[in-house]
């Protein structure tokens, strides 16, 4: 498991634990990541943890060659930031993922699963997004996202490995970051709500898909049962949820804050994928029902985290 420690990895983590697998995360907890060692604290035991970069793991090829399946969730997922540094996320969104790739070229048949973004596909005309509406990303973060999941549609193709793309749209639940800037825009309004300040939307009418974290770990542990060769990519919808009622129910959850609207900042209207319809079709024929936990209890217990860690 690579960038195992992070938020949405530490939950993969937890379910491939919980059904009996052997797993090695490998990650270095780089600044502003949200990757943490406290985040592995109920599986420590039962895993192998190498605090380190992917480029600095020496005995990386005898782990791809143990591995029935690595997944790879090394992200950097700050798209603002993105912006002033482009460098670092270009090293943590796309070079890591390269030196993985050089990598497993060298061990015939490793299988790679590979969290993907909504993000990749930018902000498009189509009526749905589907794997086959192409890739546009329009901030940092997700052109380099992008141009990773080419990157394994690449060499899966050259031979040598085969690669899983799971693009998945905006994540959220416990253990997500809570502290600096650009932590994602459940985290954000939460933590705007919690400390009594106005959760701030743009326009009206505006929706975005959402996941709960323990949704993605579940089907990303029922996708490594499945057999795949070559590259393949799925996205992962999530739940398409209207921005308005999702800041009520925040500020409910939180029993402070306000909602207040404003016109959209060029600097955010630069990055908007806008309201086009994100739909996982292909995956719900591959695995069945996908899981869609409730969304107040989500949002309930994202809340209660963050008042837990905000206090």
């Amino acid at each position: 498991m690579c960038g195992g420690a992070g938020f949405l990895g530490s939950r993969i983590v937890a379910a491939f634990v919980d059904r009996g697998d052997e797993v090695v995360v490998v990650d270095a907890m780089l600044a502003e990541t949200g990757g943490d060692a406290a985040h592995l604290a109920a599986v420590r035991d039962a895993i192998e943890l190498k605090p380190s970069a992917i480029e600095d793991v020496p005995d990386l090829g005898r782990l791809l060659k143990g591995a029935a399946l690595v997944v790879d969730c090394m992200a950097w997922t700050r798209h603002v930031a993105a912006f002033d540094n482009p460098i670092y996320d270009m090293r943590l969104n796309l070079e890591s993922h390269l030196r993985l790739i050089l990598a497993a070229r060298g061990v015939p048949g490793t299988r790679i699963l590979y969290l993907g973004s909504r993000g990749e596909y930018g902000r498009t005309t189509a009526a749905r997004i589907t794997e086959d509406t192409p890739l546009e990303p329009r901030d940092v973060q997700s052109v380099h996202k992008a141009a990773a999941d080419q990157h394994f549609r690449l060499f899966a193709e050259l031979g040598g490995l085969s690669a899983l793309s799971l693009r998945l749209p905006n994540c959220f639940g416990p253990g997500q970051p809570v502290a600096g800037k650009d932590i994602g825009l459940v985290g954000g309004w939460i933590r705007s709500a919690l400390a009594g300040e106005p959760i701030v939307l743009y326009g009206s009418g505006r929706r975005r898909p959402l996941l709960f974290a323990d949704d993605a770990a579940s089907v990303v542990s029922r996708l490594s049962d499945q057999p795949f060769t070559g590259y393949q990519a799925f996205n992962l919808a999530g739940r398409d949820v209207e921005l308005s009622d999702l800041a009520a129910r925040i500020v409910s959850m939180a029993g402070r804050g306000s909602v207040a609207q404003a016109p959209m900042p060029d600097e955010v209207a630069v990055m908007d994928i806008g309201d086009t319809v994100f739909v996982d079709t292909a995956l719900r024929q591959l695995i069945g029902r996908v899981p869609d936990v409730d969304l107040d209890a989500a949002l309930g217990a994202t809340v209660a985290y963050f008042k837990e860690r905000l206090r």
